[in-house]
């Protein structure tokens, strides 16, 4: 703990460093069960909405939330959405683009996900396995990640995200 404070000259106590700790948490956790109070008091902290942990009031434990889970064709919907595509009737008529991981257009379309660069890769990764590599494809070009898909307009991809979800319904 001395690294925390080198300009202090002392470390702080470990008292001061679990109360800032449980000042964050409860900043970032959800009340499990919540509140019953009017919600125009406002009591909440606005980090409350990224659901990232869980504070469960019974066991006085804090719990992280799962990830919310994102379809695979939503990367190529935010990538169109940000004109990384040109439109298309369909996905397989489409010019493939190759787009870098590190990228900037790759970078807004993991913030507009709420995933990091690793997770987004994961995702891309995911997204190749359930949509096939006609579709969308991760692959390794000079040692650089890359994201291939067909270009389409955001509505291609939204439509064969339905006509998934609809396949998969009427198989059920």
């Amino acid at each position: 703990m001395r690294d925390l404070s080198p300009k202090r000259g002392k470390a702080p106590a470990v008292k001061t460093v679990q109360r800032e700790v449980a000042a964050v948490m409860q900043a970032y956790a959800v009340p499990v069960p919540r509140s019953r109070s009017d919600p125009e008091d406002n009591l909440g902290s606005p980090f409350h909405r990224l659901d990232l942990w869980r504070h469960l009031y019974g066991t006085d434990r804090f719990e992280r939330s799962e990830t919310t889970p994102i379809p695979p064709e939503a990367l190529g919907l935010v990538l169109s959405a940000l004109g990384m595509s040109q439109p298309s009737a369909t996905l397989r008529e489409g010019i493939l683009q190759d787009i870098a991981i590190g990228s900037a257009p790759m970078t807004r379309a993991g913030a507009m996900l709420g995933r990091s660069r690793e997770a987004l890769l994961d995702l891309a990764a995911a997204s190749e396995r359930e949509l096939g590599p006609e579709v969308l494809r991760v692959r390794t070009l000079a040692g650089e990640r890359y994201v291939s898909l067909p270009s389409a307009a955001a509505a291609t991809w939204a439509r064969r995200f339905y006509d998934r979800v609809g396949a998969a319904r009427e198989a059920a």
